[in-house]
């Protein structure tokens, strides 16, 4: 299944589930009219959603940390009025774990070390890694010349 965003007036029209589990490998970011964050699901295709927002901060941080590895992402699929777009049915990463450790307990667990009582601090101290990192090349990838 490839996600996609549903505009306008035809949004009203898709049945789309809440939430989706991608299973696959985190790719990077990549930049379009906004940021995605990009999956290559098990079947090779690529999947992408929007990174998470200030409801679960450090989950940005924590997939980069991840970047190459297989991970099984949950995507909800948001509902949003925006001024430039319209209403739009938009896939949104919530959460993300591996094989060996889930976001929740990774960021409980790094808030305490470091002391971290808000996510503003989170992001002053780890920085925005779709901002600060190389972004990944989805066209450079599917023409088989990319990473």
């Amino acid at each position: 299944m490839s996600l996609l965003m549903v505009t306008g007036e035809h949004y009203r029209e898709a049945q789309y589930p809440d939430s989706v589990e991608i299973t696959g490998v985190f790719a990077g970011y990549e930049m379009g009219d906004y940021y995605y964050a990009v999956f290559i699901d098990d079947e090779g295709f690529v999947q992408t959603a929007f990174p998470p927002g200030g409801a679960t901060p450090g989950l940005d941080v924590f997939l980069f940390i991840h970047r190459g590895q297989r991970v099984v992402a949950t995507v909800e699929n948001r509902h949003f009025d925006l001024y430039e777009a319209g209403y739009q049915i938009v896939p949104v990463v919530v959460d993300v774990r591996t094989s060996e450790e889930n976001y929740t307990d990774w960021y409980r667990e790094i808030c305490i070390e470091y002391g971290i009582e808000d996510s503003s601090e989170f992001h002053l101290l780890f920085g925005n890694p779709a901002v600060t990192e190389e972004l990944f090349n989805v066209n450079e990838y599917l023409n088989g010349s990319g990473q």
